[in-house]
């Protein structure tokens, strides 16, 4: 076995093994942060995203940078119109079914039985939006090239690189400690601590590949998959061999996740929200293709994009929690079932 393939495997596995610790991976974590009951998961974002933005730019100046993540423009309404619109389907995914991109796969490895569905709505979306991303841009839009110099904060602001880095960290901070004020059920780790474990999965990707945290890509992957193998059937001859870089960081974070919880008994915890199998396979569908309409999901763009101060990670961020709480508070006032 190479050492490349160990070191991706132990990228992966890192990273499952640090959610299922802080225990963002639960539905009832999830669906109770977008209720505005419980916030636990927003702890523990905000302390990753905090984290990684410390870690990547200390890499940055050291040993490898990161490229900020460019919008995503469909031509439809604005520059970030992807991002906005890809962001509230994301949200809205994750408050139907308890689960991120990242965390289903969690979910199925923890053996939560809305796991699964969630996950066949998200190959398909995969699937889906493989087949459609190219219609999805308008004739403007595919011609337009991004502004690489603008894509950060501190380039559209005109302002100093490390003073805004230090405005993030202080924005990061007070947001964690006003969601202390908020509810939150105890867990078996302070989510500080699960955010930082996180942070520092963060770090290990980066010295392990060369790349941030980010795993909606394996839902393409698996979706250019399924294309390959039709176009082949068909008989006629794919362009290009599709990558299986994401599947395997994917399937790492399960394997992760499942050692965890075998070696350490006291985080296999269960957990009995119900949630419809229509329900679940509905919102993996929403959640996926609106990170594949954006670019990135809470792992690519929250941890990793919003912590190099990338605009577009900012604004898919805002879009993920507005469109999810959004909804949220509408099922918890009875509007919607």
């Amino acid at each position: 076995m190479s050492y490349n393939l160990v070191a991706k495997t132990l990228r992966g596995a890192l990273f499952g093994s640090a959610l299922t610790a802080a225990g963002v991976y639960l539905p009832s974590v999830i669906i109770d942060q977008m209720y505005l009951q419980d916030f636990h998961m927003m702890k523990v974002f905000l302390t990753a995203s905090a984290a990684s933005a410390i870690i990547l730019t200390v890499l940055s100046k050291s040993y490898k940078s990161l490229k900020p993540r460019s919008p995503s423009n469909l031509g439809w309404l604005g520059s970030y119109d992807g991002n906005i619109i890809g962001g509230a389907l994301i949200g809205v995914g994750m408050t139907l079914t308890g689960s991120c991109p990242g965390t289903v796969y969690l979910q199925v490895a923890s053996a939560i039985a809305s796991g699964v569905p969630v996950l066949l709505g998200g190959l398909f979306a995969g699937f889906v939006y493989f087949g459609t991303a190219p219609y999805l841009k308008t004739a403007a839009a595919k011609r337009e090239k991004s502004d690489e110099s603008q894509n950060c904060v501190y380039s559209k602001l005109h302002t100093d690189p490390s003073t805004t880095l230090l405005a993030f960290e202080a924005l990061m901070m007070g947001a964690i400690v006003l969601s202390s004020q908020q509810p939150s059920a105890p867990y078996l780790l302070n989510p500080i601590v699960g955010g930082l474990l996180v942070g520092l999965s963060q770090l290990a990707s980066v010295l392990l590949s060369g790349q941030g945290l980010g795993i909606s890509g394996s839902y393409e992957e698996f979706g250019a998959w399924i294309w390959y193998f039709i176009d082949t059937i068909r008989g006629q001859q794919p362009k290009t061999r599709p990558s299986f870089g994401n599947i395997h960081f994917a399937l790492s974070a399960m394997l992760g996740t499942y050692l965890m919880r075998q070696q350490f008994p006291e985080f296999a915890i269960g957990d009995s929200m119900p949630i419809s199998n229509e329900r679940a396979f509905l919102g993996g569908f929403l959640m996926i293709f609106g990170s594949r309409m954006a670019g990135g999901c809470t792992s690519g763009h929250g941890i990793t994009g919003m912590s190099m101060l990338s605009v577009s990670s900012i604004i898919s961020v805002a879009a993920m929690f507005g469109g999810g709480m959004g909804l949220g508070l509408l099922m918890r006032s009875g509007l919607i079932g």
